[in-house]
């Protein structure tokens, strides 16, 4: 892996790691033979079958008394066989071939990798169009083979070493980064990594395939939770990964991820706020406790106004603060942090003044930034004029959460505690900059790190697990974001493609660049996106689902309201619902219902009302593109025709959690070379399906996967995810009705379990019963934007002006042309003046006039969030809710 961007000093094992030892990849002995095709050597050697479609044959594994043997030659097929395919038959494969000096043995060395990346890159921009489409299927066509072999290796039932599982991991890694390589160059191939990321609905800690547990060892050996490797492994290609492993001093030694064990998500960082110890900057300080006086701050929570604290540092080190009440909109900077780290003191609304002088530190650097971008920060000039001549004034007007919300020891304050919560919202909605403080990135010690490693650092801080922090980076979506990292700041642009760092990336790193954007970066554009009138109900709540179901909160009820927030409902109207109506009032206006809330491994709740037992209780789970999703109809939720497997039998005594069952084949047409196929079903929910299932009663089984789909990476050879659902009638037209029971996984199977059941096939169509007409219908919602307000702001400050000023030239340089050729009196040269001075203060006062409606619709924007407050008159002229 020495090809990928891994820091200078990275973080590598102490010890030997059980048998990984210290992760060098081992050379088993062979290379293989070029040749132009692909398949030559896996034909002669068996790992292939010699047929059209070169299918994979994994019995040579099981015939073959040398194991060593067979994977040295997978890895001649699949290492060094793809380099040659992917780079020309030309590459000298010894290069990669080097000697552990510690060990003497021999290991691989990918670092050639990143030249040959490169050069491959400058070769095929040279080639036709159809010359380079040619190019990159056959490359895709291998790689693809190559991870179908190793998802294959993955579930065959043969026990591999951990030399087996470094090799076939090696080989996702090389894949993984072609797959990179032709994404980052913009050939056409899409993002293969995309399609192929291992699902941790499905995948449980600590049972992973084999090809994924190398790097998941090695990450728990560094500490990371293991919650927190199956995220990753989710969300990021296994090249990202990998980079994320290898960073030093990544995770706070404070941390303690043994409690994670039981829970669903990593809880290390969830905090007690009554037992909750703030910390000092050092651990040989013995500064006293700072802040404001807590009193003022109630007093204006009380008159429904918004605290903000104006702090200033003396000379001397001594920080005052001065309490005021939110006037406007960009005139204050907030913080977003997470608790575990150890800055505040809940108890006493303060935190130590060592602490304090470290974010005013951050204050500081980001003057600069801010004094910019009130200086309109789209000119190039501005960073200058903001450091050098208009340098802003010496206090900060700032929001810190523990100085601005009353402590929950006070018994007076629970109301104002709850108000000051609320408006977290629009406070960074309205900020003119937010500063991020974690303290993984503070404690980081190299002041020249690359964008790429700082990029990691941001993406697996804890920071970015936090639900209330991407809540808060969401909404700050017009706001300076800055970093803080080290000792310096880094402005969120940074992390954008257009910038000229990006350019100058080698191939790994480019690849390694958009991952991150796109996987860790644009999701905090959520609030806006889910604002667009061009984005679908469907769309906008998949997206913040997803982004909410990973992360978690000390206060797990606060995710609702996040939720609500996000999607542009009132959170304050949707927390005042009891907690198994509030999904159901946020999915009122929805098209259709994602499949992955039937199919996948969810919280539900079997005691609630049998309409809505399918309905999850807790944000958590992915809902992914290729569950599809289901639509309403009368009476109900229909799974159509398409789902062509679908299964009724019938139950005489109770129902194990594990059982199969049977049905006829030639019943389907895919196959009728068989006479029957069985399945293999494992129940999630057990108890529910004790609970409303009885000994004498009917079941309908959802298998969306049909049988000539091989699966993908997430459920390859488990064969796929499906429901049980207990049937209640059945049509004369055979549709079936149903109530929701237990998600479950089946696999295919050819041995009968203990308990084993006759299957027919159901009807062409099965509804669940479901009424949505009883939802609770939301009163209070954003209405939706025609553009988003980034997009609008380009348009108004760089469209309308231009135009204006091409009307101008085009009218006014032919006439003053005009005048000097026909020697006109002065008269026309007095109008002339006028109407170009004219144009011009026309030009001016339009620039004004968008200046304004800017303005004039983010305030109404951000006032949006604030349901405490009256409605002002721009609010009754131009309405959000």
């Amino acid at each position: 892996m020495d090809h990928l961007p891994i820091p200078v000093d990275r973080q590598r094992p102490s010890r030997r790691v059980v048998g990984f030892a210290y992760f060098d990849i081992p050379f088993l002995g062979e290379v293989g033979e070029a040749g132009d095709d692909f398949y030559t050597y896996a034909v002669a050697h068996k790992i292939v079958n010699n047929d059209s479609d070169h299918s994979l044959n994994l019995d040579e594994l099981e015939e073959l008394d040398d194991v060593n043997l067979y994977f040295a030659r997978v890895q001649a097929w699949l290492y060094f066989g793809l380099i040659c395919d992917t780079f020309g038959s030309s590459v000298n494969l010894e290069d990669f071939i080097v000697v552990n000096a510690s060990t003497e043995e021999r290991v691989i060395n990918s670092a050639e990798l990143k030249g040959l990346m490169a050069e491959w890159r400058s070769r095929v921009s040279k080639l036709s169009k159809r010359a380079r489409t040619a190019d990159v299927e056959r490359i895709k066509q291998s790689t693809t083979a190559g991870w179908r072999f190793c998802d294959r290796a993955d579930h065959y039932g043969v026990s591999l070493t951990e030399q087996h599982m470094l090799v076939l991991s090696s080989i996702r890694i090389l894949i993984s980064s072609i797959w990179g390589m032709l994404w980052a160059s913009d050939v056409g191939a899409g993002n293969l990594n995309e399609d192929c990321r291992l699902s941790i609905d499905v995948i449980k800690w600590p049972r992973l395939p084999a090809s994924y547990r190398p790097l998941a060892v090695l990450m728990a050996e560094y500490g990371w939770c293991p919650h927190e490797i199956l995220r990753l492994l989710g969300t990021y290609h296994l090249t990202t990964v990998w980079t994320m492993t290898c960073l030093l001093r990544r995770t706070p030694a404070q941390l303690d991820h043994e409690r994670c064990a039981g829970a669903i998500k990593c809880i290390a960082r969830d905090v007690d706020p009554l037992e909750h110890q703030g910390k000092h900057a050092t651990n040989d300080c013995n500064c006293e406790a700072v802040g404001p006086d807590i009193e003022q701050v109630k007093t204006i929570l009380r008159g429904g106004g918004t605290p903000l604290i104006r702090c200033k540092i003396s000379k001397d080190g001594r920080p005052s603060f001065r309490v005021i009440r939110a006037k406007g909109v960009k005139r204050h900077i907030a913080f977003s942090h997470v608790w575990a780290d150890g800055i505040v003191i809940p108890q006493q609304n303060k935190i130590f003044r060592c602490q304090f002088l470290k974010l005013a530190s951050y204050l500081e650097k980001a003057r600069v930034e801010v004094q910019a971008e009130r200086l309109f920060g789209f000119l190039s000039i501005a960073p200058f004029l903001a450091r050098h001549v208009f340098k802003g004034p010496k206090s900060f007007d700032i929001w810190l959460d523990i100085f601005c919300i009353p402590s929950i020891l006070h018994a007076d304050s629970q109301e104002l505690r709850k108000q000051a919560i609320a408006r977290i919202y629009s406070v960074f909605a309205g900020a003119e900059a937010v500063l991020i403080v974690d303290k993984s990135l503070t404690d980081v010690t190299d002041g020249d790190m690359p964008t790429t490693e700082v990029m990691a650092r941001v993406a697996s801080s804890g920071w970015m697990t936090r639900c209330w922090t991407f809540s808060e980076m969401s909404l700050a979506h017009t706001s300076v974001a800055l970093f803080c990292v080290g000792d310096r700041i880094i402005p969120y642009e940074d992390f954008k493609e257009y910038n000229k760092a990006f350019k100058r990336l080698d191939v790994p790193s480019q690849s390694l660049f958009r991952n991150l954007r796109d996987s860790a970066f644009i999701t905090f554009n959520i609030a806006w996106i889910a604002s667009q009138a061009v984005v679908s109900e469907y769309v906008a709540f998949a997206l913040v689902w997803n982004s909410l179901s990973a992360r978690s909160t000390s206060w797990p009820e606060d995710v609702w309201g996040i939720m609500a927030t996000l999607l542009g409902y009132s959170g304050k109207e949707i927390m005042t619902l009891q907690a198994r109506d509030r999904l159901p009032a946020m999915m009122k206006e929805l098209p259709s219902i994602p499949a992955s809330f039937f199919f996948r491994d969810l919280p539900r709740s079997a005691s609630g009302p049998a309409q809505m037992r399918w309905i999850p209780t807790r944000v958590q789970g992915i809902l992914r593109d290729a569950d599809g999703t289901f639509a309403f109809i009368d009476g109900g939720i229909l799974f159509p025709r398409t789902l062509n497997l679908k299964f009724l039998m019938s139950v005489t005594t109770t129902v194990p959690p594990s059982f199969s069952f049977e049905f006829h084949h030639e019943d389907l047409s895919a196959r009728p070379d068989l006479l029957r196929v069985m399945f293999q079903i494992s129940l999630h929910d057990h108890e529910a399906v004790l609970q409303h299932a009885g000994s004498d009663a009917q079941v309908c089984i959802l298998l969306p996967r049909n049988e000539s789909q091989s699966g993908d990476s997430e459920t390859a050879y488990i064969s796929g995810i499906g429901c049980a659902l207990l049937v209640t009638t059945i049509r004369a037209d055979s549709t079936v009705e149903a109530e929701f029971l237990s998600s479950l996984s089946y696999r295919f199977g050819t041995e009968k379990q203990g308990h084993h059941l006759q299957a027919s096939l159901a009807g062409p169509n099965v509804i669940l019963r479901c009424d949505r007409q009883q939802w609770y219908q939301p009163k209070l919602r954003r209405k939706k934007h025609t553009l988003a307000p980034s997009t609008f702001s380009r348009i108004l400050y760089f469209g309308v002006p231009a135009v204006l000023v091409f009307i101008m030239a085009t009218t006014m340089v032919p006439l003053w042309i005009w005048y000097s050729v026909t020697h006109q009196p002065l008269r026309v040269q007095a109008i002339l003046v006028l109407a170009t001075c004219g144009f011009a203060l026309f030009i001016v006062a339009v620039m004004m006039v968008v200046i304004f409606h800017e303005n004039f619709l983010f305030r109404n924007w951000v006032d949006s969030f604030d349901e405490g407050h009256p409605k002002r008159w721009w609010k009754k002229i131009m309405p959000l809710w």
